[in-house]
């Protein structure tokens, strides 16, 4: 019986997939859950279950009834919210429906449009690495050795065991700034923005990851 069960319950799962209808809804509350239907017919049949199997048995038809159910109670309730003719779904020539693919976040909508605001008179654009060595984020920007914002407690560094650099995630843009005059003579017009990195305790109103502009 529980392989009856079984095969009832994908058999229905499969019909109810199809139903495009309200005919077709009455269709399977006939077969499956009224008087006279499947579901009844197994209820019945459960009076000569062998009492050790009557436990696993009586389970799966209980699953089996809140299957066939909420199938029905699903498609019922599409049929009465929608008021329309339920013909249309078969009009290939409607156009498609839209979906919402989602927004930009506000960030990067506040970054894109600053930047293009500097982009029409001029600027360029440039937005450099989020890993910097310490060179470029401190030394070449005049922060001594001694600066506190170089401590541990201020800066995430890197492991760079067995490397000339020393690695971190770059505390500001400005490492951008070094980069630029690297690579381009003079008159320079550029901006800088990015994420920038800092050892500071997260809260409602801070984080280690915050955004600039240079």
């Amino acid at each position: 019986m529980l392989e009856k069960i079984v095969n009832i319950k994908s058999e229905a799962a499969l019909q109810a997939e199809k139903i495009d209808s309200p005919q077709l809804l009455e269709n399977f509350r006939l077969k499956y859950l009224s008087r006279n239907g499947m579901l009844n017919e197994l209820f019945e049949e459960m009076k000569s279950v062998d009492k050790q199997k009557k436990g696993l048995v009586g389970k799966a038809l209980n699953e089996l009834k809140n299957s066939l159910q909420n199938a029905f109670n699903e498609k019922k309730s599409f049929f009465e919210t929608d008021k329309k003719d339920i013909s249309i779904l078969d009009d290939i020539t409607l156009p498609g429906k839209k979906f919402n693919t989602g927004t930009k976040h506000l960030i990067n909508q506040a970054l894109d449009d600053i930047s293009e605001i500097f982009r029409k008179i001029g600027f360029n654009v440039y937005e450099g690495f989020e890993i910097e060595d310490e060179y470029h984020n401190f030394d070449a920007l005049n922060t001594p050795d001694w600066h506190p914002s170089r401590d541990m407690q201020d800066t995430f560094y890197l492991d760079s065991k067995g490397k000339d650099k020393r690695y971190l995630l770059r505390t500001h843009t400005s490492p951008g700034q070094i980069r630029v005059m690297e690579q381009s003579m003079p008159p320079i017009r550029v901006i800088v923005p990015g994420k920038c990195y800092r050892n500071e305790a997260i809260s409602s109103r801070s984080l280690g990851m915050f955004h600039q502009i240079e």
